[in-house]
């Protein structure tokens, strides 16, 4: 083969790994785009922020139960009511090594927010019916909603623990 015919057939070989390089580099562009842009970005997506406390109510302790929702996606949240709730949870007395919990009242939260829009943050102050007042209690929130994008709902569920000694400080009966 002459110099001349094996410099062509460099070229040749030189334009068909960058043409296959190129090709690759756009195929794999169009799937990350569509996998992480697109189906992360408008999926729905919570930030759930639960905070509690023990205060002092005409003699009475009661929980005072702050969740806070902020919708971190790019899509609108629809929560669906008939599901979403608080629930308070008592530990039970004389647990050993594994906690068990006495399930107790559940409450409706967020009632006045039918949808939450992007960026969106909504908050629920509520005071827990609570029949446990010796012993830590569990506050469980189930969030569920809507999901256009999919053909199943979407649940959400945060925990926190709250001990008999978490007390808001400066709260009178008369702020509660």
């Amino acid at each position: 083969m002459s110099t001349q015919g094996l410099e062509n057939l460099q070229a040749i070989v030189a334009i068909t790994g960058d043409l296959i390089t190129a090709i690759a580099v756009v195929v794999g562009g169009l799937w990350a785009y569509f996998k992480l842009v697109k189906n992360r970005t408008y999926r729905p997506r919570v930030d759930v922020a639960i905070a509690g406390a023990w205060v002092d109510a005409g003699g009475a302790r009661r929980l005072h139960v702050t969740t806070s929702l902020r919708n971190i996606g790019a899509s609108m949240v629809e929560l669906i009511q008939e599901s979403t709730g608080l629930g308070v949870d008592g530990m039970q007395a004389g647990a050993g090594r594994h906690v068990e919990w006495v399930p107790g009242p559940v409450v409706s939260i967020f009632e006045s927010h039918a949808w939450i829009e992007p960026g969106e943050t909504v908050t629920d102050d509520l005071i827990a019916p609570v029949v446990f007042v010796e012993l830590p209690v569990r506050i469980e929130v189930r969030l569920i909603w809507r999901w256009a994008g999919g053909r199943r709902n979407i649940q959400v569920v945060a925990r926190k623990i709250i001990w008999p000694h978490d007390v808001e400080l400066g709260r009178t009966s008369a702020q509660v």
